[in-house]
Parts: C-alpha cells; structure tokens; sequence
C-alpha cells in the first residue's frame, strides 16, 4: 500500500513550505493506505496562513520552468483547508487484530501438524496427499476445514478410513491359539463412518450440520507454503489498513468476508476439503480498491494506481482457475470486502454531494450484505440444485483431466 505522494501547500512563509515538502518526502517512502496522511509535525501556523490557490493543473499549465511544470502535479482537492483537516484528524490504531489473527492461524497450523503426528506418527502428509507441506487432508478435516459431508447430508456415508482417522466400528475375529483352541479377538474396521471422519462431537446416525465449518477454516492452513503465502500479504496490507481505518472495522470485515468466502457457492466444490484465510485477504483486496476510489482527489496519478490494483485483482484471480484453489472463496470474499467496505470504511467528505451518496451506498449495502448471506445460507441448506456451469469459475480444463482434482486448499 502506498502513501500519497507529491502534494505541497501554498504559504507566505518560504522556509515553512520547503519545511512540509521535506516532510511529505518522507511519508512517501512508507508503506500506507491511500487516505494516510499524517499532518501532526505541522506548525500550527503554517496551516492557519494555507490558502486555496488556483487548481494545480492550471499552475502547471502556467508555470514556465519545465522543473517547476514537473514538480506541479499536484491533487487540486489538496488545497482544501477542509480536507486537510480532515486527513489530520484521522486517528492512528494499533492493530491488535492482525496481531491476534496472525498468532491464532500460526498456532492452529502447529497444532494440525502435532495431531497429524500424533494419528499418522508423520509431521506432514506425502507430498502427493498435501503438496503444501502439511498434515493430510483427513487431519484437516477432523480439526474443522469446510467438508461438505460433514454439513449437510449426501451420498457420502463412509469410507475406507484415511491416515490418522481410526474407525469406532468393531468385528469379532476367530483365531486359533498355540493349544489349538479358537479365540475370539475384537479388531478394530478398516471402514470409517461419516462421524468418525468429521468428528468435533459428532455420533454415528446423527445428522450432519456442523454449520461452524464455515467460521472455523478462516484459522486453519493447508500446509507452511498455504501459511506462508497468505500472511506476505495480510502482514503487508492489513496491517496498515487496521492502523489506519481500526481494530473493530477491520475484525468485522475480515471475518465477514472469509465466512462469507467459504458459503459461496459451497457445494460446487464437491467433497474436497478447503481451509485457509484467502476469502478474508480478498476482502481487504476488495477494500483497498475502495479506498482508491473513495480517496481518488487527493491521489497522484489515480488511474495509475487504479491499473496496478486491478492486475493485481486480476491476476490473483486467475491464479484460482488452476486445481486445488478453492476460486469460489476468493470471489465471495472479495464481493463481502467491498460491501462491509462501503459500510464500515471512513471517507474524506470533498462535498455534500458526495456524502449523500455514501449513505446511500451504506443503506444499499447493509440490505445486499444481509441478502447475500441469506442466500448463501438458502442456497446450501434449502436449495438441492448444484450450479453446473459454477465448477469454471473455480477451474477452467484447458487440457482432458486438469479438472478431475476439486478444490482442496
């Protein structure tokens, strides 16, 4: 994320203006959201004497030096006393959220790989079974991931029972003694039922809808690479979006859209497992590029910016059409970020005009969000259609067989 750069203020005082110049210097070389302008090392009376002179295309546009045209570029918004004001009074958080998170996913990802040792008496799975460096998919599922067998009843009652999941069904075997006499032994069956694969309290017979499936994935993590690629990105960008929008907005946009990821379009990922925070991630993806559009006036070049962030949407994206990507959670997350976006992020108020039609998208939004989730809910519990064409959206088979493996992580 990137701070503002370029923007300068007209003063009567010369030393105090080259005084804020280097001053901006200096924020943009630190990573931050597009609204982070922090304006506290400003004298009191440099910004009591700012004034508003003619827009800053229209400087350039009169200024004769070539150097002094270059260094013109300046957002015309930003020689607004009212949005300067604005930006200064934006508070600064910790961001004990991301802190917290972080720590919980880094713990659950121990934690599966310790009981996957404990069941398997391996660390982590072969790396045909998980090639994520992890524990086996059956360990994942015991400890939460989002399994469609274990939330809703299927064809799916039982099988032969995968490494680490032992069967509570039992058979009596006859064995002959070294006197020549039969013994009854009790084994233990090599079939494990649908509760003995979920698990989380579930009895055999009873009927499965571990609703929670969709919360409790959002901490577990397929494996040290799934880990290690989903917090680059959650250090590097919600970090300081929490420092700059809040704990409690961005807890509740995290988790809405990694909730709302893993219903979307649920069932067309079959009976693999999927794990991770990815729906959450693009939630704050999905943020970010609200942030641009909200803070569009006072940002250098924004349709720059505006470029960068969409191949980075869309090449992300694309990554989700190749096998063992669960794409569906990438997109819910990212619908559910933009929506929670308009409700919970702040704005810079440029005009009245502009206000109103904020409210407007809140009130809109709040309906759609709720909507959304009842639908969600609907669609997986109530509906008993499975979207035929949904499956491209998560892979697309450029070649025969590329798509045979479901969504696993």
């Amino acid at each position: 994320m990137r701070r503002s750069k370029g923007f300068s203020l007209q003063s009567q005082n010369s030393s105090n203006n080259s005084q804020y110049l280097n001053y901006i210097k200096y924020l943009s070389s630190n990573e931050q959201s597009y609204t982070a302008v922090d304006l506290d090392p400003i004298k009191e009376e440099v910004e009591a004497r700012i004034q508003r002179p003619e827009a800053a295309f229209e400087k350039q546009k009169n200024e004769s030096d070539p150097n002094k045209r270059k260094n013109l570029k300046i957002p015309s918004a930003l020689y607004n006393p009212d949005v300067l004001r604005q930006i200064r009074q934006m508070k600064r958080h910790s961001p004990y959220f991301m802190y917290l998170i972080t720590l919980v996913q880094i713990l659950g990802l121990v934690f599966s790989v310790i009981k996957n040792y404990y069941s398997t008496h391996r660390f982590v799975a072969d790396l045909n079974e998980n090639p994520m460096i992890g524990p086996y998919p059956s360990t994942l599922i015991n400890l939460g991931a989002r399994f469609l067998p274990c939330m809703q009843p299927t064809n799916f009652t039982g099988t032969d029972c995968p490494p680490g999941i032992v069967s509570s069904k039992h058979y009596t075997q006859y064995q002959v003694d070294e006197y020549g006499q039969f013994m009854a032994v009790d084994q233990t069956s090599n079939y494990c039922t649908i509760a003995d694969i979920c698990g989380m309290g579930m009895q055999e017979g009873e009927p499965p809808y571990q609703w929670f499936r969709f919360i409790l994935p959002i901490f577990l993590h397929a494996g040290v690479v799934h880990l290690l690629f989903n917090l680059i990105f959650q250090i590097r960008t919600g970090f300081p979006m929490e420092k700059e929008f809040g704990t409690w907005r961005m807890a509740i946009i995290y988790m809405l859209s990694g909730i709302f990821g893993f219903m979307f379009e649920a069932k067309s990922v079959g009976y693999s497992p999927s794990v991770g925070c990815s729906g959450a991630l693009y939630g704050l993806l999905a943020c970010l590029l609200l942030d641009l559009i909200q803070s569009w006036k006072i940002i250098v070049k924004p349709w720059w910016e505006l470029f960068k962030l969409l191949i980075l949407i869309v090449i992300s994206l694309g990554f989700g059409l190749i096998p063992y990507i669960d794409n569906f959670a990438h997109i819910g997350g990212f619908i559910m970020g933009l929506l929670t976006g308009i409700i919970l992020l702040p704005i810079i108020v440029f005009s009245k005009k502009g206000l109103i039609i904020k409210r407007f998208l809140m009130v809109i939004s709040t309906f759609a969000v709720a909507f959304l989730f009842v639908w969600a809910l609907r669609e997986f519990y109530i509906n008993g259609k499975v979207c035929k064409w949904c499956k491209y959206l998560s892979c697309i088979p450029i070649k025969e067989g590329w798509c045979d493996y479901e969504s696993m992580y």
